[in-house]
């Protein structure tokens, strides 16, 4: 299972993606429920974007046996349409 977490500074953006890659949970969340979210999960891959907290969440996350990971930084920029992309 995979989720994705977008930071923000208060309101967190949670997707969760079943095996076949398909959405089954969008959920918006507060600082205080990012956590008891997570608690409540099986161990699985938490992604998210190399925001000026990723690396808190991430090992907050690790820390419940999760997988955080922030993207490379060779693949930073490469997305159509983003405004460093090459």
């Amino acid at each position: 299972m995979s989720v994705g977490l977008n930071l923000a500074k208060s309101v967190f953006q949670v997707h969760r993606l079943d095996e076949a890659r398909r959405p089954v949970v969008r959920r918006r969340l507060r600082l205080g429920q990012v956590l008891g979210f997570f608690v409540k999960l099986p161990g699985c891959l938490a992604g998210m974007e190399a925001f000026g907290s990723a690396h808190y969440w991430a090992r907050k996350l690790q820390a419940l046996l999760l997988q955080g990971r922030l993207p490379d930084t060779a693949s930073r920029g490469q997305a159509p349409g983003h405004p460093h992309a090459q």
